[in-house]
């Protein structure tokens, strides 16, 4: 008997087709006794099944990098470093600028209210909006631009709002007026 069993598990091992179809009654239960189903494929080693299937990784929906700088050039440069680290790495990403935003600077004579300059600073913006980016993907690409930061330009990670979308686009006024100098500059020319 113990040669028809091993006989039976041989040829049900030998064939890479479910065991059920070509085992005995007596070797089903010899290979039930062994913790291995006999209408699952027997390749030699057994292994559970599902292992060929990848782990669940959860994903962020839309993550916002805010870049801000007063030197619109180091500024452009670095976001299109950010954008490439993030085609670099298969996240779904693209970028656009925020208009900007003019800030007036006054000093004052040492212990009066007397200005004694005024400067005009224009601080510039950038944003890289990367969609459906995995979990264990974010740490790695912070890590990367906070090491690669240049001087003088800052960065900010959070979620995408509605309020980051309202911010993108010029309000109306800001648009007349740079129509109508815009006008004047071409009405100059002629």
């Amino acid at each position: 008997m113990v040669t028809r069993v091993g006989s039976c598990l041989r040829r049900v091992l030998q064939q890479n087709f479910p065991g059920a179809s070509y085992a005995c009654p007596r070797c089903v239960q010899h290979l039930q006794r062994l913790q291995i189903s006999s209408s699952s494929h027997v390749k030699g080693i057994w292994e559970p099944e599902g292992l060929n299937k990848g782990p669940v990784i959860p994903e962020f929906e839309t993550i916002n990098m805010k870049m801000f700088s007063f030197d619109c050039a180091q500024l452009e440069s670095f976001a299109k470093y950010a954008k490439t680290l993030a085609k670099m790495l298969d996240m779904d990403a693209f970028m656009y600028p925020v208009p900007r935003q003019t800030q007036a600077i006054k000093t004052y004579k040492p212990y009066s209210t007397i200005v004694n300059n005024q400067y005009t600073l224009d601080r510039f913006e950038r944003v890289v909006r990367i969609h459906d980016l995995p979990s264990t993907v974010l740490p790695v690409f912070i890590e990367l631009m906070r090491k690669n930061i240049p001087a003088g330009v800052d960065i900010e990670f959070k979620q995408h709002t509605e309020e980051d979308e309202t911010v993108r686009y010029m309000g109306d006024q800001e648009r007349k007026q740079l129509l109508s100098e815009l006008e004047e500059l071409s009405v100059r020319r002629v």
